[in-house]
C-alpha cells in the first residue's frame, strides 16, 4: 500500500498547553528580513509560506489542484516532499503521487508568479521515483532524488540531469549488512563535498545509516554512520543537515515508548556526540512529537517541522497537527516559531528562498 511509505507512529496524545511551558523566549531577535520559509503539509497537500523571522502565516504558496498542470498529473500533486529554489530561481518540488496508480514525479514552478512549468521527471518517465522524499540540486547540473520504496520496492538514490535527463542510480556497496535495506530519504551535500544519504530499513524497522557518495563519479564512499538501532540510538532517519559547527544533524525516530523521538547530532567523524528530544519522558512524561525534515536557518537556528501523530489508529492523517520549532542548537532551547492547532496540518519538507539547494545551508543573514 501507498500509505507504507509514511513513517509515522500513532501511539501518542495530542498536543496540549503544557508544551507551552516548554517554550523559550528568545530575548534578541533579529529584524524581519525579505525571505520565507515554505513547507510542504503533507495532510493539506499544499505548501506554505511564512515570514523567515516572525513565523507569521503568509498564505498558501502552491495549490495541489493547478488547473495548468497537465500532462498525466491528474490536475495536481498528492504528497509534497522534498523542495527546493533551483538555481533559476524557480521552485522545485518532489511529489509522491499518493493514491493513484502513477510513480512520483519532480514538477517545477515559477519561483514568483508560481506558475507551473513543468515536470522535470513526470509520473511516466520509466526512472520515475517511486516515492521520493529528500532531494537537492548539486553543483548546479545534478538533481540528486531519494526514493525511499516501501516494502515492496526497493529504495533508489537516483541523478538526473536539471532537466530531468536520467542519468544513473546510485548504489551503496553490497558488502553492508544485509539488515541494513536500502531506503534512502534525506540528501545533503557535505562540507566535505560529499552527498550525505540517510537510509531506513524496512526489515528490521529499528536502526539506519548515514551513507556518502561521490557526487561527481556517482559511486559509494562509505558507510559514515550505521546504526543497528534501539531505545536511545539512531532509528529510521530522515532529516539530514549540516549546522553552522560543522556537525551533522540527523532526525531520529523512537524506538518504543520508552523511547524518545530526537535530532542526533554527530561530528566530522561520524562520532555521536549529543542529541536534542523532541520530548520528555521523565520526570513528567510531554506529548509525544517528532520530525522528518529540518533545516538552519536565518541567526544559525535549527527549524524542526513538528508533526503531533493521532493518539491511536485508524488515523485519516499522519498528524493530527503541526507546528515548526527554531531551536538554539548551543543551549538546545527553543521557541514555537508557528505554533500548533494554526495553519499547520502535516509538516514535512522545507525550505527557505534563500537556502542553498545542494548543501542546504542558509546563504541569508
Amino acid at each position: 500500500m501507498r500509505s507504507l511509505t509514511r513513517c509515522f507512529r500513532t501511539l501518542a496524545i495530542l498536543f496540549n498547553t503544557a508544551l507551552l511551558v516548554l517554550t523559550v523566549d528568545f530575548s534578541i531577535i533579529p529584524k524581519a528580513n525579505a525571505d520565507s520559509l515554505y513547507i510542504g503539509d503533507i495532510n493539506d497537500n499544499n505548501v506554505k509560506r511564512f515570514d523567515a523571522t516572525t513565523g507569521s502565516y503568509q498564505g498558501v504558496f502552491i495549490e495541489p489542484n493547478r488547473k495548468d498542470m497537465s500532462g498525466g498529473l491528474k490536475g495536481g500533486f498528492n504528497g509534497p516532499q522534498g523542495i527546493i529554489f533551483n538555481d533559476s530561481g524557480n521552485f522545485d518540488l518532489a511529489n509522491q503521487n499518493l493514491g493513484l496508480p502513477l510513480n512520483g514525479a519532480v514538477l517545477e514552478f515559477n519561483g514568483k508568479t508560481r506558475v507551473f512549468l513543468q515536470a522535470i521527471i513526470p509520473p511516466t518517465d520509466p526512472n520515475a521515483p517511486f516515492a521520493p522524499r529528500g532531494m537537492i540540486l548539486w553543483n548546479s547540473k545534478v538533481l540528486f532524488v531519494a526514493d525511499m520504496g516501501d516494502p515492496d520496492h526497493a529504495g533508489k538514490l537516483l541523478a538526473f540531469t536539471k532537466s530531468g535527463k536520467f542519468l544513473a542510480e546510485l548504489k551503496p556497496d553490497p558488502s553492508l549488512p544485509s539488515s541494513m535495506d536500502f531506503h534512502p530519504r534525506g540528501v545533503v551535500i557535505g562540507p566535505d563535498g560529499f552527498l550525505y544519504v540517510s537510509s531506513r530499513s524496512f526489515t528490521t524497522g529499528l536502526g539506519g545509516q548515514v551513507l556518502r557518495f561521490n557526487p561527481e563519479t556517482r559511486q559509494f564512499v562509505n558507510s559514515f554512520i550505521t546504526d543497528d538501532g534501539g531505545v536511545g540510538k539512531l532509528n529510521r532517519p530522515e532529516g539530514v543537515v549540516f549546522g553552522p559547527d560543522g556537525n551533522l544533524y540527523v532526525t531520529s525516530f523512537r524506538a518504543d515508548e520508552n523511547d524518545t523521538d530526537s535530532i542526533r547530532i554527530y561530528n566530522n567523524k561520524g562520532e555521536f556526540v549529543g542529541k536534542i528530544d523532541l520530548y520528555q519522558l521523565l520526570p513528567s512524561p510531554q506529548p509525544r512529537v517528532y520530525a522528518q525534515a529540518i533545516l538552519f536557518g536565518p541567526s544559525g537556528y535549527l527549524f524542526v517541522p513538528i508533526c503531533t501523530p493521532y493518539p491511536s489508529p485508524p488515523a485519516p492523517n499522519p498528524c493530527a497537527t503541526g507546528a515548526v520549532r527554531r531551536y538554539n542548537v548551543a543551549n538546545k532551547e527553543f521557541n514555537i516559531f508557528v505554533p500548533p492547532g494554526g495553519s499547520l496540518a502535516g509538516p514535512e519538507y522545507l525550505t527557505f528562498g534563500s537556502t542553498d539547494p545542494g548543501t542546504l545551508a542558509y546563504k541569508g543573514k
